[in-house]
Formats: C-alpha cells, structure tokens, sequence
C-alpha cells in the first residue's frame, strides 16, 4: 500500500463526543453546514453525462 499514489482520501478519529457536550456539538454543526466546493466553482455540462468543475 506504501507504494500506491495518495488518492487524497484520510481520516480523523478524534476521542468521541459526548452527547451532552453543547460546545462540540455547536462546533461539529457549523463545521458540516459549510460546503466542502464552492457552487461557484461547477457549471453545468450539456450532455449531462458528468459534472464539471471550472
């Protein structure tokens, strides 16, 4: 596996987050409502066969 290109591809196993921890959980919410693209970064292709990025 060394020797295979990076794919970009990881994981974060951070401790787990308790479920009465507000703060955490206040910080994961905003974290997963930001979009990982930027809208303005994809046009629409035509034929429809696979999704462009500008």
């Amino acid at each position: 596996m060394q020797s295979w290109e990076h794919s970009g591809f990881s994981v974060y196993a951070a401790p787990k987050m308790e479920a009465d921890d507000d703060e955490a959980r206040l910080f994961l919410a905003r974290y997963l409502k930001k979009s990982p693209l930027a809208e303005t970064r994809f046009s629409i292709d035509e034929t429809g066969l696979e999704p462009v990025v500008v």
